[in-house]
């Protein structure tokens, strides 16, 4: 189970709540980074074995409040790129910085389905979506707008 901060049990209790997951179900919480204005922080809540996922929640970081959940058919990952992956997917070496990234793009049109963020020494991000494909930052343009 991730380590979550203070303030961050109220929120995934609520998740548990709306998703009626039991108490003794294993979560583990990641950290999202929102890259589009105003930048802020949701916790990627993953109910269930890694690999039979149940449920993913996203609660507001500073708040603890829910923004959004589902329900997982407990068949698979809810991440299927995990961050070892998309760090190899990116070509990058085992010091690089990976970490969840989202911002409503081309790339992905919801926070249930974030990016890996790989950086590299001081080389531009590359960004890695779900379906293991690669973008630049310029890529990252909003849904439709060309790019």
């Amino acid at each position: 189970m991730a380590t979550t901060r203070p303030g961050h049990d109220a929120g995934i209790r609520a998740a548990r709540a709306r998703l009626g997951v039991a108490d003794d179900v294993e979560a583990e919480a990641l950290v999202l980074h929102h890259l589009d204005p105003p930048a802020h922080e949701s916790l990627f809540v993953v109910f269930g074995p890694a690999d039979r996922a149940i449920g993913v929640a996203l609660v507001d970081a500073s708040t603890g409040a829910l923004e959004a959940s589902a329900k997982l058919p407990g068949t698979g990952r809810a991440l299927p790129v995990d961050a070892g992956a998309a760090r190899a997917i990116a070509g990058a070496d085992q010091a690089a910085d990976v970490r969840l990234a989202w911002r409503p793009s081309r790339a992905s049109m919801s926070p249930m389905l974030p990016l890996w963020e790989v950086r590299a020494g001081d080389a531009d991000p590359v960004y890695i979506d779900q379906h293991g494909r690669t973008w630049t930052a310029a890529q990252l343009t909003t849904p439709g707008a060309p790019g």
